[in-house]
Order: C-alpha cells, then structure tokens, then sequence
C-alpha cells in the first residue's frame, strides 16, 4: 500500500547526518504499518 510518508522517509535516509526518526500520530493511523514497511524494503 503506497503512503504519501514512504517519500519522506526516503528523503530522511539519504540525509548523510540524519537524526533519530520520530513519528507521531493519533491511533491507528498506520505508523507501525508503514515502518515495519520501510524496514523490509531498505534494510
């Protein structure tokens, strides 16, 4: 499933001094969904 996120936290990992990533949001919005999702496709 395509979220308009998966841009930015592509941006985020090809910043060479990135900081921690912190995601925010009301319940049930899908923040573990998309980065259990970014996980399996970039590491």
């Amino acid at each position: 499933m395509y979220r308009e996120i998966t841009k930015e936290l592509e941006k985020w990992k090809g910043k060479a001094h990135r900081k921690p990533l912190l995601l925010t949001g009301v319940r049930q919005c899908g923040k573990t969904y998309i980065v259990n999702e970014f996980a399996g496709k970039y590491l």
